[in-house]
């Protein structure tokens, strides 16, 4: 796992000496200035994450279940393939081309990158922690594997970035073809359409308060009645009975959200202040917080909530620089990285989590892959 922490602490370094610090009413911002500054930035991460070889879970070439899709369909590209059409089509153009299994998975991890680099660049007042976030909110690692959704979300996040560089006249054909494309690469990506429309709900500060002391006051039955919906659809008679749908409880997402959206609401002036549009972040970190609640309903909680794990990487940052007071911000962004730290702890050091992500290789080590599948 050093490899990874190595390459996020060079990406890190290079946000601090590249970006530009300001202060402006009280709102400290460490923002990079270009994309190109944005690019080197980026360049350390990506660099581990396009090149790597025979590790992470779906897609390893030895263990995983997309390269024996990818070999059928190299040996035959019309076969059928029961995905979603964006993904399918990329995927059997491929074939059709004859081009390398490994250059099929550096295409889809571009653009995941591309999508991460631009949703930071964009969104963050504060670049090197929400680097940082990415890597403990577990958003990096997935990307190994799980390659449908994180197609889905790297359009959901262009989607995010369409709605913030254009906030004086919104091309909205443009985000509909964006939300368009991230359901077509998966179908959790619905989910993902719909907290991005939740999100610029408006909610009165009240209403806002009285959202979450009564999603939390009514969990217990909404649990119960989200459950049976479930259970009634094709989707939860597929996975009944399986580790699917048993033990979904998010206990540690459950903690995290409450204190991200209780933060907010405490902070709730200071950060609409900052930026108006902050109101879709703290909409969505109400809807993580709810669907957390009652996670033990849910079938796979470990995939839906990556369509929620933008809001850390965004929301957070936005409350440690709208801090006024210098002592009380640093105390408040080492507070964030030591709850996130545990979290990656617990997720890929106590177990075995982190056994399919060691030891790190390169493609450059089994360079036949580079020309061949």
């Amino acid at each position: 796992m050093w490899c990874y922490y190595f390459t996020f602490a060079i990406s890190i370094v290079l946000a601090f000496v590249l970006g530009r610090k300001s202060v402006d009413h009280g709102v400290f911002r460490l923002k990079i200035d270009s994309p190109r500054q944005m690019a080197i930035v980026m360049f350390p991460i990506a660099f581990s994450f396009l090149f790597r070889w025979g590790v992470g879970v779906d897609a390893n070439w030895y263990t995983g279940s997309y390269p024996q899709i990818y070999r059928e369909l190299m040996r035959d590209p019309t076969l059928n393939y029961d995905a979603e059409l964006v993904f399918s089509l990329i995927t059997k153009t491929f074939c059709a081309l004859r081009i390398p299994y490994f250059w099929w998975v550096f295409f889809l991890g571009a653009i995941y990158l591309y999508a991460i680099g631009k949703f930071i660049y964009v969104w963050s007042t504060n670049v090197p922690l929400s680097l940082f976030l990415f890597l403990v909110s577990d958003m990096y690692l997935v990307g190994f594997g799980a390659l449908r959704q994180i197609l889905a979300i790297s359009f959901l996040l262009l989607g995010y970035c369409e709605i913030r560089e254009n906030s004086h006249c919104v091309r909205k054909w443009k985000v509909v073809i964006y939300l368009l494309l991230a359901t077509l690469s998966h179908t959790s990506g619905i989910l993902g359409v719909f907290v991005f429309a939740l999100a610029f709900v408006r909610i009165k500060f009240r209403n806002l308060i009285i959202c979450m002391l009564g999603f939390t006051v009514a969990s217990p039955i909404t649990t119960v009645i989200l459950r049976r919906v479930i259970s009634l659809t094709v989707y939860g008679k597929k996975y009944a009975d399986t580790i699917y749908s048993e033990g979904q409880s998010a206990e540690t997402h459950i903690v995290l959200s409450f204190l991200i959206l209780l933060v907010s609401i405490l902070m709730h002036k200071l950060i609409m202040d900052e930026n108006k549009q902050n109101v879709l972040w703290i909409n969505t970190a109400l809807a993580y917080y709810v669907l957390m609640l009652n996670s033990s309903a849910l079938i796979q909680t470990f995939r839906i909530v990556y369509y929620f794990t933008p809001v850390v990487l965004i929301l957070v940052p936005i409350i440690t620089s709208v801090i006024r007071k210098v002592k009380t911000r640093l105390i408040t962004v080492w507070a964030v990285v030591l709850v996130c730290t545990l979290m990656f702890v617990n997720s890929y050091h106590i177990g075995n989590g982190k056994l399919a992500f060691t030891p790190y290789r390169t493609v450059f080590s089994h360079p036949e892959f580079l020309y061949r599948s």
